[in-house]
């Protein structure tokens, strides 16, 4: 079975409204470690998401450009809808998703544990024909911490003119 752009997907998944701000970046499943010890194992996470909420408490058209690969929770797709997060941004890849260990320090300091071998980082990437083709009029943007590939197709991703576009 062959995974879809979204410029070759039958029907859209979300509200026929255009989002008025897309955020672009990554989903992660994150294995918490608190400072007393305690663990989070499997906890949803990554910039787009957090970020998308985050617009959302300001703006009622969101929507989300990202990759996830198989091991991430579909029902997640349905609780962003009740949100109010417009998910047609969301490419389903072959693979597992970004993995990450996040070790929270009783300082206060955070450390990241790239989880992910190395040669999967450009298939989670988020690519150009990832974007819903009927957002490409879109208002604002914001790319939160997107690696290179993104990057390079930043410019092309959404017409220039019709947006501003920022990396975080």
């Amino acid at each position: 079975m062959a995974m879809k752009t979204n410029e070759q997907r039958e029907a859209p998944t979300t509200p026929a409204r255009r989002p008025r701000v897309i955020v672009v970046g990554n989903l992660t499943i994150d294995d918490v470690v608190l400072p007393d010890g305690t663990t989070q194992m499997s906890s949803v996470g990554g910039n787009s998401l957090y970020t998308a909420l985050g617009v959302r408490l300001w703006q009622p058209r969101v929507g989300l450009v990202t990759r996830r690969g198989e091991d991430f929770p579909r029902d997640l797709t349905a609780v962003l809808h009740s949100l109010g997060v417009a998910t047609d941004g969301v490419v389903d890849i072959r693979g597992p998703t970004v993995r990450n260990w996040v070790v929270y320090e009783a300082s206060g300091e955070r450390h990241w544990i790239y989880r992910t071998p190395r040669e999967r980082s450009r298939e989670v990437a988020v690519q150009a024909g990832d974007l819903p083709v009927a957002w490409l009029e879109v208002e604002d943007s914001h790319a939160t911490g997107c690696g290179r590939s993104y990057r390079g197709h930043g410019a092309t991703a959404i017409p220039p003119g019709h947006h501003r576009f920022r990396h975080a």
